[in-house]
């Protein structure tokens, strides 16, 4: 996990605790989170169909500000479902959701959050507050990237 400064976010990983800080670029971004914000840092990068990390844990109820930096040669969004269910479904949508990002309004109702379509090369923000304790996919729906690239939201008390 890459350390970058500001707000602190305790990731639990085999019985250790990682801690990885946010931080904003001020052209583009807030340059300071809210004290009740916890900020995470996504990446994709090079040709790979990834998330980095792959696996976030919150706890529920918190506000979650994340930062995607998408640092692929491919545009992809970050949408977080309230179902592993919903992936096929909300992915066989999305190819016809271009004008709306590849994020299928019609299916708005099973969506926890997401982000805007980050371009090649560029960082977006989202924030929204985590739901019930629980494991919610997140997922890229750009050009059927939903088959591989593929992360997973883990909610506590």
């Amino acid at each position: 996990m890459q350390f970058i400064r500001r707000v602190v976010l305790t990731v639990p990983v085999l019985g250790a605790t990682l801690f990885s800080v946010a931080s904003a670029t001020p052209s583009t971004l807030p340059s300071v989170a809210a004290a009740d914000t916890t900020t995470i840092t996504v990446r994709s990068t090079s040709a790979a169909l990834a998330f980095n990390p792959d696996m976030i844990t919150v706890k529920s109820g918190a506000t979650v500000r994340i930062r995607y930096i998408n640092e692929s040669v491919f545009s992809h969004n970050m949408v977080i479902l309230k179902s592993e269910d919903d992936i096929d479904p909300v992915g066989a949508a999305s190819f016809d959701a271009h004008d709306s990002g590849f994020v299928p309004t019609q299916f708005k109702e099973r969506y926890v959050a997401f982000s805007p379509l980050a371009g090649a090369g560029k960082t977006v923000e989202f924030t929204f507050t985590a739901p019930a304790p629980g494991e919610y996919p997140y997922v890229c729906f750009v050009d059927g990237h939903f088959n591989m690239m593929i992360g997973k939201l883990k909610v506590v008390q």
